[in-house]
């Protein structure tokens, strides 16, 4: 049953993107100070499976890169433990909803979201059904896959279908109104 707030759900990627990418704290450190007061109010969270991703994310970036260096981002992570939800929670059990996503070929597409040859658990349809569970909105950075019977609907096709809203990083800034500016 959706909630009587709206918050927000967020995908692995935004998250790389927010710490590494595009708005690191070195550059822009606002970006993750009003982040951080998301989190701790609850209004951003993420599936456990976000966590695993990450912590995946850490090993391969240590393997290329050849560093035993602490990962900056999983660390952040790690301190906000609490805003990655379990989805065998009672009051968060997302996980039927999940499964229903991860066996179902959306119309137009001819495979499903997740690839099941892939040895590790992919997050995706993990954020999609706790965003629907709660009636909240998907952060993503995929763009649209047009439907094709060869190919896999992306993030955004998958919570169309389902009526979840998808919207960017950037989207979700100005929902938040947050303007930076520089104090130079």
């Amino acid at each position: 049953m959706p909630e009587l707030f709206q918050g927000y759900c967020i995908d692995t990627a935004p998250l790389i993107d927010l710490y590494r990418r595009k708005y690191p704290p070195d550059i822009f450190p606002g970006v993750l100070i009003e982040i951080e007061t998301l989190v701790k109010e609850g209004v951003l969270v993420a599936p456990r499976q976000v966590l695993r991703e990450l912590e995946d994310y850490e090993e391969r970036k240590k393997r290329e890169e050849q560093t035993e260096e602490p990962d900056k981002l999983l660390e952040w992570a790690k301190r906000h433990k609490k805003m990655f939800i379990n989805p065998d929670e009672s009051e968060n059990n997302y996980m039927g909803i999940a499964t229903q996503i991860i066996n179902e070929i959306i119309p137009g597409y001819g495979k499903t979201l997740v690839d099941e040859e892939k040895e590790k658990e992919d997050a995706d349809p993990f954020v999609i059904a706790l965003a629907k569970l709660r009636g909240w909105v998907v952060i993503n950075s995929e763009s649209s896959n047009p439907p094709n019977l060869n190919a896999r609907p992306k993030i955004p096709d998958v919570c169309a279908y389902h009526k979840v809203e998808c919207i960017d990083l950037l989207e979700f800034f100005r929902r938040q109104k947050w303007v930076f500016r520089h104090q130079g």
